[in-house]
């Protein structure tokens, strides 16, 4: 090998890894829009395809598409107006209700330990008068100066204005994010099912002729899969909110079970948080109406949901894609 073949090889080499390195890092960057780019692509996938059936029954491909869209916004409204108003309610009763009934827990906790003395020795002493003592004010934190009043009411207000101010603004950006990216998501959906020709034109424009077709096929096969996808979504969705509807509403009745219901199998669309994101209403809800139900109510949501991810989303990612149930695990 020549030195000049040595140094083209080097040189091309490292011009490889620091074009690989700056692509790396732009997709790291960038990962929370191409993640969103990429939720509207498999949104306009499955919204293609109901508008694609209704096409084939001989309805206008705009009136379809206006259609589909229409009922997609309809269900997010029924959603939000179906939690959002109760699960307000239950928080603000809960929140209400929590010193009365916490007080409650501890003077069954020093009576059991009373009519229990075998049982109360080994126990802890913890009575009304200690959980009392606990939340008690110290009298110098709180009392206001005789000589100088406003001068601490004034410090309190800053004190109390300035722990308040992070969590509103991180309130605040949360929701608006939220709002934001809604819009983004429902405009970019929007594009791609008025013309999805268009986004794949550009793809097929940089393959070679003789590969078109075969391109084209892959494309079409990764629709089918994403459709496929979407459809067992559908009834891992169905099947976890029809369940907890079913035992948070009839066997522990808890009210606004048909929105815990809604929720769960909702928030099952995102992994792992989902879970945590509808059991804190799920528990909110239930100390509500009734504590005592709170654990049977968290073991049940619990139950369903490992049945969920351990038997029928196996089953059904298996039925719909052709994937083992063992490697879905």
């Amino acid at each position: 090998m020549t030195y000049s073949e040595f140094t083209r090889r080097v040189v091309t080499s490292v011009f490889i890894v620091g074009v690989a390195f700056v692509l790396f890092r732009a997709v790291i960057d960038l990962s929370s829009i191409l993640l969103i780019v990429f939720s509207c692509w498999v949104l306009s996938v499955g919204l293609n395809h109901v508008i694609g059936r209704m096409t084939i029954r001989g309805m206008n491909r705009g009136l379809a598409a206006l259609l589909t869209l229409g009922g997609v916004a309809l269900v997010i409204a029924l959603i939000f107006l179906i939690i959002i108003p109760p699960f307000i309610i239950q928080a603000t009763d809960l929140v209400e209700q929590l010193p009365s009934t916490v007080e409650g827990l501890v003077e069954d906790y020093d009576e059991f330990r009373t009519e229990n003395p075998d049982i109360g020795n080994v126990l802890p002493e913890f009575t009304l008068d200690d959980y009392k003592e606990i939340f008690d004010p110290q009298v110098g934190d709180v009392t206001q100066s005789e000589e100088e009043p406003s001068a601490a009411l004034d410090l309190n207000f800053g004190q109390l204005a300035g722990s308040a101010l992070p969590i509103l603004g991180g309130i605040g950006s949360f929701v608006g994010s939220l709002i934001a990216n809604t819009i983004f998501i429902i405009l970019i959906t929007g594009y791609l099912i008025a013309d999805p020709l268009v986004y794949y034109r550009p793809i097929i424009s940089v393959i070679p002729k003789t590969q078109e077709q075969r391109v084209v096929a892959v494309i079409n096969k990764i629709q089918k899969a994403v459709i496929a996808w979407m459809g067992g979504l559908a009834i891992s969705i169905t099947f976890t909110g029809t369940m907890v509807t079913f035992a948070i509403g009839v066997i522990l009745n808890i009210p606004n079970a048909l929105a815990l219901g809604v929720l769960s199998g909702v928030a099952g669309i995102i992994p792992n948080v989902g879970y945590y994101i509808a059991l804190i209403p799920v528990i909110i809800f239930t100390a509500a109406d009734d504590p005592v139900k709170v654990i049977p109510a968290a073991l049940i949501y619990w139950i369903i949901n490992q049945v969920e991810g351990a038997v029928i989303t196996p089953a059904v990612v298996k039925n719909q894609l052709n994937i083992p149930a063992g490697i879905v695990l």
